[in-house]
């Protein structure tokens, strides 16, 4: 009972401690030009990468750059220049998939502002050429964001005889090719800003909207069912008198979580709401950030129960980034951890999970220009395993989980001897890794990690578990 209570109180204090263990920040551009992150999604993470993208104006005019970290951002690539025209690439956005990375962003290669798509079958090494996703020279396309898991899907702004509205494609092949775009907005006022998440089968985005005035922007919400063939109708999420703006949508199973802007107390705040059954119903608006000064453009992650969210604040005089945590889904949240200390503004911050570390990525400008950074804490996201017993065992061993078949929840008991790296992974018969179980550095002891498998079809899988240099895969069957 008394090592039951203890482990249960270091469980405790290393969440509220977690927010302490943020490590300086890293600078990752360093030339004369200005480099600029996108608000939403311009670093993700995929087994131990992670996958950065900007766009940078060092060569003249702006172009899209990215580069990547092999060993959870303790080091980073050089810079990989992505786009080589005389025009101007902006507001890239990366998605990642196993070792598919996919980027979307905005070109006006062709006279007008288009959507481009890129992608890298192995983990960012080399790139594809460019491909338009949108299909008008009359439109001009901005604001895109990008999805990947089996599908792609893409959503973006595009302009069309005066009438803004959001447009959208999906790629059932990796990106070789693309669906018609299609129009889920159909408004006389303008849609912008899309986000879209998916998980299994469901998509799901999130939009503003000025149909009400233009002086009451609102949030709305669509999802699909069917892997984005067919879309529900449209959900009006914010509703009061004031400006409600750029949302930011993640999925985890059934459950989503929505962050946006909104200026109902007076001033710009950030605001929360989620879903708990795939977006049937939602919750009330939270209000997440409350002071005087301006809170805008949060991002937010992710995994298991643990939520992240980070966001632009100019409560210190200039524009600083902030985080925020949550340890039950968003039901409460902690308190706010300021992130960035400089004279320049610090804005467009990105978040992003791997395994036990959170990862967020901006643009600076402390030294004279714009430039990107880069902040880890690597202890901030605790993962979904479970520390059985501290005692230290002779070897490393990992027994067969229980129960086998299952549905839709199964467990896997490990115990690791040294201090180590363990990483587990779940593949489908393919090979293609399907998701992350634990992925970080674990004290010795014995473990218990749990997947949930409800967004997967019946079938065998094999779970891969990996600690040190010892490794062990398990053969597992999901019955629903």
């Amino acid at each position: 009972m008394k090592n039951s209570i203890y482990i249960i109180l270091v469980l405790i204090f290393s969440v509220f401690t977690s927010v302490s263990q943020w490590q300086s920040d890293v600078r990752l551009t360093n030339y004369a030009g200005s480099s600029v992150t996108t608000h939403g999604k311009c670093i993700v993470s995929e087994n131990n990468y992670l996958h950065a993208v900007w766009c940078d104006n060092r060569d003249g005019n702006y172009e899209i750059y990215y580069k990547r970290s092999t060993d959870n951002g303790l080091t980073w690539s050089s810079d990989t220049r992505l786009t080589n025209n005389t025009a101007s690439s902006y507001e890239p956005c990366v998605s990642s998939y196993g070792s598919n990375v996919h980027i979307l962003f905005s070109d006006e290669r062709s006279g007008y502002f288009e959507i481009y798509y890129m992608r890298s079958t192995n983990n960012g090494s080399n790139w594809s050429n460019a491909v338009r996703v949108s299909a008008d020279d009359s439109y001009h396309s901005y604001s895109a964001f990008i999805c990947a898991t089996n599908y792609i899907y893409a959503a973006w702004l595009d302009e069309f005889e005066g009438d803004l509205d959001i447009y959208y494609s999906r790629s059932s092949n990796n990106g070789y090719n693309w669906s018609t775009p299609v129009s889920l907005t159909n408004g006389n006022q303008a849609q912008k800003y899309p986000m879209i998440t998916s998980s299994g089968s469901n998509v799901h985005i999130v939009y503003e909207d000025e149909r009400v005035s233009l002086t009451n922007t609102e949030i709305y919400y669509r999802r699909s069912t069917n892997s984005g063939v067919n879309w529900d109708a449209e959900v009006r999420l914010t509703n009061n008198s004031a400006q409600s703006w750029n949302p930011h949508i993640t999925s985890e199973g059934n459950m989503l979580y929505v962050v946006f802007d909104d200026d109902r107390t007076g001033n710009p705040e950030i605001y929360f709401k989620r879903s708990t059954n795939n977006g049937v119903n939602w919750s009330s608006d939270a209000i997440l950030t409350i002071n005087s000064a301006v809170s805008a453009s949060a991002s937010i992650a992710v995994s298991g129960i643990y939520a992240h969210i980070v966001w632009g604040d100019d409560r210190d005089g200039n524009s600083e980034i902030y985080y925020k945590f949550s340890t039950n889904s968003g039901s409460t949240w902690g308190a706010d951890t300021r992130l960035t200390n400089s004279a320049g503004d610090s804005r467009g911050a990105s978040v992003c999970l791997l395994g036990n570390a959170v990862n967020v990525l901006w643009y600076d400008g402390r030294s004279g220009n714009n430039e990107i950074y880069y902040k880890r804490n690597p202890t901030g996201n605790p993962t979904g395993v479970e520390l059985i017993s501290s005692e230290i065992p002779e070897r490393f061993s990992v027994s067969q989980n229980y129960p086998n078949p299952f549905n839709p929840a199964t467990n896997f008991r490990f115990q690791i001897a040294d201090f180590v790296f363990v990483n587990i992974t779940v593949y489908d018969i393919m090979g293609r890794a399907l998701e992350t179980i634990v992925n970080g550095e674990l004290n010795p002891g014995t473990y218990e990690a749990e997947w949930n498998a409800s967004d997967h079809a019946s079938g065998v899988y094999f779970c891969k578990i990996t600690a040190g240099k010892f490794s062990d895969v398990k053969k597992v069957i999901l019955s629903k």
